[in-house]
């Protein structure tokens, strides 16, 4: 069987299947295959998966592998492990590698067969209950809903669009949008990795919610991809996408800040309603006095939109005011000087809740914090 844990890492998987960023595909492994999959290596992650199961053919290293492969769309491979792990004993992982297959055969263009393995899957879960191996089935159902869907490419995308006139008309501009905001972020990070990012757009929210489930838009950094409303702004998704790629590129994981996180996808983004909630809402928390210390904003787990923009004018700002290399430094080395992020848990603090600003900027967050709310009042 597929281990609960494991379970929560597939249920939204990848290209395809939106997954949370923070999900890790099998826990039991060694922690530098967690650690490649958390930073998307995944020529890395395969090598120690191929080694391990030199060492000990297990159906649980299998599995890993699969799912490696296929986030590094490296589809025909991937099919013929997943033919492999389909013939285990253990029926949840047979029928969650006939799933995958078909989500694989799908995007190597073989829609018969992508039809025919996702009903195998189906079939297997059948077999077992009406309502087992949900993992197996989503992969199954998300698969088959999109073998309709039409495919456009740009030189860095490769957007999905449900087959109509709307969606084949709309599809250029939202590409040519979204490689213009590439050329932004690079202009701040860098160059970046060209792997071309994956952008599935949906007619509205209804239509989002009868094949995924998920509010849109949603962003899978790990796996470039991008879910959103056909005729939405995807920038603030591409914004985390892009962010996530600046710091996995030097071997680091983005800032564990949700405010720092979101606030540079909204900064990023370009998109006409978070440009003016960066310039409304924030000045109008600190004239309500509800502004909280950028000490706490920093720790805090859970965000709003209001907060996100405060956070998405705060970088605004201190790009503006402190120049875009300090902030570099900061995103890619923020994590080096704080103690470890809890996965599974809550925050459990910092060590130093500063010490991050105090290597780059030379001061404290307080201080910051200050000179932004000042600005904030003479706009």
């Amino acid at each position: 069987m597929i281990p609960e844990c494991l379970a929560l890492g597939v249920m939204l998987g990848a290209g395809g299947i939106p997954q949370d960023d923070r999900d890790e595909p099998v826990p039991e492994l060694p922690a530098e295959i967690r650690r490649c999959y958390r930073l998307a290596h995944w020529s890395r992650a395969e090598e120690l998966l191929q080694e391990a199961l030199k060492r000990e053919a297990s159906d649980a290293l299998r599995y890993g592998l699969i799912n490696v492969l296929y986030r590094a769309r490296r589809y025909e491979e991937c099919m013929r492990e997943c033919e492999r792990l389909a013939g285990t004993k253990d029926a949840e992982m047979s029928a969650f590698a006939l799933a995958l297959k078909g989500a694989c055969a799908w995007k190597t263009g073989d829609v018969t067969g992508a039809r025919t393995w996702c009903a195998q899957a189906k079939e297997a879960a059948d077999r077992k209950a009406p309502n087992a191996f949900p993992v197996a089935r989503r992969w199954a159902r998300i698969t088959l809903a999109f073998l309709s869907w039409e495919r456009h490419e740009s030189p860095r995308f490769l957007l999905f669009h449900p087959p109509d006139p709307a969606g084949r008309a709309g599809a250029p501009a939202v590409a040519a949008r979204l490689e213009a905001l590439w050329d932004a972020t690079a202009a701040l990070f860098g160059p970046l990795p060209e792997d071309r990012i994956e952008v599935y757009l949906f007619h509205d929210q209804r239509h989002a919610d009868e094949i995924l489930g998920v509010p849109l838009p949603f962003a899978v950094p790990r796996d470039r991809a991008i879910y959103a409303l056909r005729d939405g702004a995807p920038g603030h998704a591409l914004g985390h996408i892009l962010s996530f790629a600046a710091a996995a590129a030097q071997g680091k994981e983005r800032p564990k800040s949700a405010f720092l996180n979101e606030g540079l996808a909204c900064a990023l983004s370009e998109d006409e309603l978070w440009e003016r909630r960066m310039k409304e809402v924030p000045r109008l928390l600190l004239q309500e006095e509800k502004l909280r210390p950028l000490s706490e904003l920093m720790k805090t787990d859970g965000i709003d939109g209001g907060l996100a923009a405060a956070g998405g004018a705060f970088i605004r700002w201190l790009l503006e005011s402190q120049g875009k290399a300090k902030f570099v430094k900061l995103w890619v080395e923020y994590n080096d000087h704080a103690a470890p992020w809890e996965f599974l848990g809550l925050r459990t603090g910092y060590k130093d809740d500063a010490a991050p600003w105090k290597v780059v900027y030379g001061c404290a967050p307080d201080e910051l914090d200050a000179a932004w709310r000042t600005s904030l009042r003479e706009r």
